[in-house]
């Protein structure tokens, strides 16, 4: 979700024209990567052939692939119609399909490694490892996006081939010959790719949003400091013989032997100039296409200045332990009829982890892969309490062998639905404050559903009362969360 000032008028949205192809676009790939994913596991679980045609067959996959997500990822039709749902179909199939990859050129690396004429493959080991790690930075940036479950050896084998090529060991330090990769393919870079997406929080992005990130990073890659020394201003270390994924910087490790440092370096710094001049409407047309794709771009823009800024967010309130069973209902227009007391609404059961003053995790039962999304509006309560709280959902985390975990954001822990009137409509909403005079008011209602310019009146307690827009918008899946000042 995006901070901003409101520029939405008063009427509802009307369907996208280009929504159905969007749609067909997005599910070609998923089909496609499905299929392309399902060649792959033949391929490298067969003994037939020669160990190099079975490298090559697996490169050609993997570049196959790579022309099928890159279409889908730069066309402007699937980037600004295709909804949040089909954007985490996406993610989903694109980190299972890199998954799939990395597993599948690890073992290219095992066979090459270990045939006798392994000094006549050296520059197709190096080649191999290239690749592996080109896999395996991809696998952790869009898992970070999937919100898991983590690949279990990607740390460990991108720090193997990193080392490998470090020390020269089995591979006479043999320059691969990329034509795929451009000039700026190399481990480090790779390796760098992998750092920065796991210093970046991407799991608080919503799926859409999680679409342009590559792109984003790509532009900011040779701006990053990544150096096998401690310097000033670095924020996380990895040591690569360690097989471990990178830690956040506090104090100098003792031992400094193999590790390496990071930081954004200049690239916020870019980073902001290019937000600028996307507000000014000087969107770089390579990043962005179109209103919606300027919308998303700009909120992946304000998340990594802040989340690679040498002073990131940290966590406001301590977490308490505590265990319970929790009713959810997930989205505003089921919200709305909850309230309403319909009795049809949906109610699924969470599992209560942790609580703090600003809200809450929990596990999702009985699921694979979360029925929620980023970004998404949901409402909660105890199963021995009545009073439903209204949240957002800021996390998602699916661990191996674990129910998916969600973490929410608490918006009014007394939610009031309520109709307002700007003088030319009027909408169902959610009041998420008390109605004091002089005092700001948070109202959550559908996506464009209000002005933010106009002000609103509402009916409290028999008076009439004025709300004054003010500055300030918080967007998420479905719904809108304006400010206004009770005059």
């Amino acid at each position: 979700m995006s901070m901003q000032s409101g520029t939405g008028s008063g009427a509802g949205m009307a369907p996208a024209p280009n929504s159905a192809i969007g749609e067909a676009v997005v599910d070609e790939a998923v089909h496609g990567l499905g299929r392309i994913g399902a060649r792959l596991v033949d391929v490298s679980g067969s003994s037939g052939g020669t160990i190099d045609a079975r490298f090559e067959t697996v490169s050609a996959l993997d570049n196959q692939a790579r022309t099928l997500l890159n279409r889908v990822l730069k066309s402007p039709v699937a980037a600004s119609a295709s909804s949040e749902t089909l954007a985490a179909q996406l993610i989903a199939a694109t980190r299972d399909f890199f998954g799939i990859l990395l597993n599948a050129y690890e073992r290219s690396v095992n066979s090459l490694t270990s045939d006798p004429s392994i000094i006549g493959r050296l520059a197709r080991i190096q080649d191999c490892r290239l690749r592996l790690m080109r896999a395996g930075a991809d696998r952790v940036i869009w898992e970070l996006c999937s919100g898991g479950p983590a690949h279990p050896h990607v740390w460990s084998w991108l720090g193997t081939s990193f080392v490998a090529s470090e020390s020269g060991h089995g591979t006479g330090r043999v320059r691969a010959q990329m034509h795929w990769g451009g000039p700026g393919a190399s481990l480090e870079n790779e390796y760098l790719r992998a750092v920065a997406a796991y210093s970046a929080s991407l799991g608080l992005l919503p799926p859409r949003a999680s679409l342009v990130v590559g792109r984003v990073m790509a532009f900011a890659l040779p701006m990053l400091n990544f150096r096998s020394r401690p310097f000033a201003g670095a924020t996380y270390y990895v040591c690569p013989r360690e097989g471990a994924a990178p830690r956040r910087l506090v104090r100098p490790p003792n031992e400094l032997d193999g590790g390496w440092f990071y930081s954004a370096g200049v690239a916020v710094g870019a980073l902001k100039e290019l937000l600028e001049n996307l507000i000014v409407g000087k969107a770089p047309l390579a990043l962005a296409a179109g209103e919606d794709g300027e919308k998303v771009l700009r909120t992946v823009l304000e998340h990594l200045i802040l989340h690679w800024s040498e002073t990131p967010p940290v966590r406001r309130f301590r977490r308490h332990m505590l265990d319970g069973t929790l009713s959810a209902v997930c989205g505003i227009d089921q919200l709305r009829e909850l309230f309403s007391g319909r009795s049809s609404v949906a109610e699924v059961e969470w599992s209560l982890k942790d609580v703090s003053r600003g809200g809450l995790g929990a596990y999702i039962c009985g699921e694979s892969e979360p029925s929620v999304r980023v970004g998404q509006l949901v409402g909660v309560r105890a199963n021995d309490c009545a009073a439903w709280h209204l949240a957002i959902v800021r996390r998602t985390w699916t661990g191996a062998g674990e129910y998916p975990f969600v973490g929410l954001e608490t918006l009014s822990q007394r939610p009031v639905p309520a109709r307002v009137d700007d003088g030319r409509a009027s909408a169902d909403v959610f009041l998420c404050d008390p109605i004091l005079k002089g005092e700001a008011l948070r109202i959550a209602a559908g996506s464009n559903q209000l002005s933010s310019d106009l002000p609103l009146f509402i009916t409290d307690g028999g008076r009439l009362q004025k709300l004054k827009p003010l500055r300030g918008l918080v967007e998420g899946e479905g719904f809108d969360l304006r400010v206004y000042q009770v005059l």
